[in-house]
């Protein structure tokens, strides 16, 4: 008798632990991450006192369309000259989210007409060392895109490594004044101080500040 309600007991612990199985199985999903995709250029240039049209963006979730569930964080001034970045972002219903980003660029009038794009050999005023390959690039009238605006210094001289760049998007104003718009780095953004453009030998003279200290930079045309 004590060996049959041995037996019952031992299947009865036994099924209990199939049910658990049973139970935890039928707890389990799958989680479907957000498609998100923005529609036209990830840079839009307009000037001062126009028209922002957003360009739109798609996105969905295993096949399915969410763009109305899309949340767009930032606002543009098209009456102030800067620059105005957008987060694009969707969730699906884990919380997990996907997110975009735009870039809007309002530039001011009366920008030079010269082209000052090439290729740049950069000096750090108080150095002799000099570092080539910071490259500047036309976007519109005026307005440009720096690889590096510490002049390759941090990268090349320092040994950083391109982890180490400053790339900056600048204007360049009919007086050949320079503003930059915004610029990023591993220690944040350095402002752009007494920035000066001279088309007759197409380099550019410049400081770059980090709060406490600046230092010189000097680009010339290769």
């Amino acid at each position: 008798m004590k060996k049959i309600l041995f037996y019952l007991f031992s299947l009865a612990l036994i099924f209990q632990g199939c049910e658990k199985n049973v139970s935890t199985e039928d707890t389990s999903r799958i989680t479907y991450y957000a498609n998100l995709d923005l529609l036209g250029s990830t840079d839009y240039i307009l000037e001062v006192g126009g028209t922002y049209n957003e360009p739109g963006y798609e996105a969905d979730i295993n096949g399915v369309d969410v763009s109305g569930d899309v949340v767009v964080t930032g606002t543009v001034d098209v009456s102030t000259a800067g620059y105005y970045p957008l987060t694009y972002s969707v969730a699906n219903e884990d919380g997990y989210e996907k997110t975009a980003s735009r870039n809007v660029f309002v530039l001011p009038a009366g920008l030079s007409a010269t082209d000052a794009s090439g290729v740049f050999t950069g000096l750090r005023v108080g150095r002799t060392e000099v570092a080539s390959g910071c490259t500047i690039t036309k976007l519109a009238e005026g307005f440009y895109y720096a690889s590096d605006f510490f002049g390759g210094y941090y990268e090349f001289i320092a040994g950083y490594g391109s982890a180490y760049r400053l790339p900056t998007y600048f204007v360049i104003n009919a007086d050949n004044t320079l503003e930059a718009l915004t610029n990023s780095s591993p220690w944040g953004p350095w402002p752009v101080k007494e920035g000066l453009f001279n088309p007759a030998t197409g380099g550019f003279t410049y400081q770059v500040w980090n709060g406490t200290f600046h230092f010189d930079v000097v680009l010339t045309k290769e």
